[in-house]
């Protein structure tokens, strides 16, 4: 009898430890992006992005680290406030924004619009290092109205200052400047 009853307080003992909570997970943004006059295109040109899409490690909210050539973890501890890719596109699209002065829409595009020119960017690799820096790379297809299309690649490193997660998210907006700058300049010799 009182072997039943300690393995009952054991158990008791144990589903009380077990909803014990975790501290919450530090969670993290990106920095807005600072607008500048880049590569401006023809007025009235209609832009329109789909949503990236990112390798599935990099989808969901705790931040990936490469830990060797061929390894990575993830952080339970450290993520990312907002979806990834939701994030990142509309960090792409305020910088094409930006970048170009087109009007940029995000897909899925109002009824009887049909953006001038549309782009798709998926990444293949989003990663942060060790030493905080952010690792970029993938491709982007630009599609014309007359259904021309361009295919180029990224890869884009930016190191970081400081090898903690805020230094990786601004090493990731960085990165996403590089790109946007990048694209945009390719719009522009498309549009």
């Amino acid at each position: 009898m009182a072997f039943k009853r300690l393995l009952v307080v054991l158990g008791l003992t144990a589903g009380l430890c077990g909803c014990a909570s975790a501290p919450d997970p530090k969670l993290y943004t990106l920095a807005p992006h600072n607008s500048d006059e880049g590569t401006r295109m023809q007025s009235g040109i209609l832009i329109g992005m789909s949503e990236i899409t990112l390798p599935s490690y990099a989808r969901n909210a705790q931040i990936t680290t490469a830990t060797g050539p061929n390894r990575i973890s993830e952080d339970d501890n450290h993520r990312w406030a907002s979806p990834p890719s939701e994030a990142i596109s509309l960090q792409l699209l305020a910088i094409l924004v930006s970048e170009t002065g087109a009007d940029v829409l995000l897909r899925p595009y109002p009824n009887g619009v049909r953006p001038d020119l549309r782009i798709t960017i998926s990444f293949s690799r989003l990663l942060r290092t060790e030493e905080g820096g952010a690792q970029l790379a993938g491709q982007y297809v630009i599609t014309s109205t007359n259904d021309t299309v361009v295919v180029d690649r990224f890869d884009v490193f930016v190191p970081s200052l400081t090898d903690d997660y805020v230094g990786y998210m601004s090493a990731v907006s960085g990165g996403l400047d590089q790109l946007g700058a990048e694209i945009a300049e390719r719009l522009a010799r498309e549009g």
